[in-house]
């Protein structure tokens, strides 16, 4: 199994979560992460 796929899973977890909790400040957190992902993504 793939730790990235893992990794992924337990991410949209949580985000899902947190949309649950706090919809209103989770957009902001929601933008920088994607963010960050892409630029990962880039550099693998």
């Amino acid at each position: 199994v793939d730790d990235l796929q893992i990794q992924r899973k337990a991410i949209n977890e949580l985000i899902k979560v947190m949309n649950d909790l706090s919809p209103k400040s989770n957009l902001r957190k929601r933008k920088r992460s994607q963010n960050l992902f892409r630029g990962r993504r880039a550099s693998m």
